[in-house]
């Protein structure tokens, strides 16, 4: 695997260098995965995703808040196989040119580790984000406009959610539960 770089924090990997020698076998199997968010990866536990994206995570909030904020969720309702167990929530995380919050979920249905990461980036413009997001992964899966102006890049292990409502933006990276 060859470790392709950073976007929007976004580690990606491809499969096109065990294939280096054939140009036409390269371009039919080289497929992008994102397999989490600035170098933490689906399954670590809190301790890992702290080295791995350079920041402390502090404490967890406690399994009420958790709970709360997890049922007030639409994403959460779209996903209800996923139990979270962990929430930790870091605010002035560097994504980009920009200052985000973010928000690290781990724990699901049967298994542990990181399984979702929300970056809150509040009235970072739409565009700016969604162009960024394209420019590294192409054209994004689906697109929306109603009833919040949105887009999703679908990969093997993740999908990429970036909603806006009224002057808010939030990108999402969420593990496949099938994962």
């Amino acid at each position: 695997m060859i470790r392709l770089g950073f976007v929007l924090g976004i580690a990606v990997t491809t499969a096109a260098g065990i294939f280096s020698s054939s140009p036409a076998l390269l371009q039919s199997v080289a497929t992008l995965d994102v397999k989490g968010w600035h170098g933490a990866e689906w399954g670590m536990n809190p301790e890992q995703v702290a080295a791995a994206v350079g920041f402390p995570l502090g404490e967890p909030l406690s399994p009420d808040i958790a709970k709360q904020d997890l049922r007030a969720s639409e994403d959460a309702r779209a996903a209800a196989d996923f139990t979270v167990i962990k929430e930790y929530r870091v605010a002035k995380v560097p994504v980009s040119d920009w200052t985000a919050h973010a928000e690290f979920f781990f724990g699901e249905s049967g298994r542990s580790g990181l399984t979702k990461v929300v970056l809150e980036l509040g009235s970072v413009p739409y565009p700016t984000v969604r162009d960024e997001v394209t420019a590294k992964y192409g054209a994004p899966t689906s697109d929306s406009i109603s009833p919040v102006v949105s887009a999703k890049w679908i990969f093997a292990s993740t999908q990429i959610s970036l909603l806006k409502a009224l002057d808010h933006v939030v990108l999402l990276f969420r593990r496949h539960a099938t994962l």
